[in-house]
């Protein structure tokens, strides 16, 4: 969440920081809880990659199979 916070100070006017501050939907903190998730997964497939690349790319290959979009 720090990230976050200094992302916002850094970018953000003080009045856009003000408004941030008031108005807050409530599941604000839900989509803050995915981003850190998604960000972890992000990490922990970017370790196998540089780690373990011939099993990220067996299982990459597997996934595309499925991947019906």
């Amino acid at each position: 969440m720090s990230e976050l916070n200094n992302l916002i100070n850094e970018t953000l006017s003080e009045e856009a920081k003000d408004q941030i501050g008031i108005v807050q939907p409530d599941h604000i903190n839900e989509l803050f809880v995915d981003l850190q998730s998604i960000n972890r997964m992000s990490e922990a497939m970017m370790y196998i990659l540089h780690h373990h690349p011939h099993v990220f790319e067996l299982a990459y290959k597997e996934v595309l199979k499925d991947d019906n979009r």
